[in-house]
């Protein structure tokens, strides 16, 4: 069994280092979407140490989609830093603009996810069930997509060498 998931993390070492660094940056993206949307709530919770933010805002509220904006871009950052060189063994100007297209792309899907589901399944709600479900949605599609279309394109530095499987396993 053991000799099985190796060579089974073998094959599929690319795929599973994306998913580890998704998962990073998929909870800092919904951290932060969650803190972006319930921003008003924070302000009024915290008063003197957000005053700027309160007259920034001036009492408009920020939609679903504005707020999974930005925990997508924020997520999308650490996303680059980090897969860039530890999946697809690329930092070029290539990657970056392989990167930032692919993004746009996974942006657009991600928030017409996000407004469907929302809209669809709870009536625009925004309490806290409605978002995790509408985010978790918007993860599970464009990760895959993002990842195929992302190795397609992207080509590895030459002086890259492959790293073995971890050896707990």
């Amino acid at each position: 069994m053991t000799r099985q998931l190796k060579a089974w993390c073998a094959r599929h070492r690319q795929l599973l280092t994306y998913g580890v660094i998704s998962v990073l940056a998929t909870l800092i993206d919904v951290v932060v979407s969650y803190s972006t949307e319930q921003l008003l709530i924070v302000t009024k919770a915290f008063p003197a140490e957000v005053q700027f933010l309160r007259w920034a805002f001036k009492g408009a509220t920020v939609g679903a989609t504005t707020a999974n904006t930005v925990g997508v871009l924020v997520g999308f950052v650490t996303q680059f830093v980090l897969s860039s060189k530890r999946v697809f063994r690329s930092r070029s100007r290539r990657t970056f603009v392989i990167y930032l297209l692919t993004f746009g792309f996974g942006l657009v899907l991600q928030d017409g996810i996000v407004a469907l589901s929302r809209a669809l399944l709870f009536g625009s709600s925004s309490q806290f069930i409605p978002f995790l479900v509408s985010k978790g949605l918007s993860i599970v599609l464009p990760f895959f997509v993002l990842y195929y279309i992302r190795r397609a394109l992207i080509q590895p530095e030459p002086d890259h060498q492959e790293a073995p499987c971890p050896d707990f396993l």
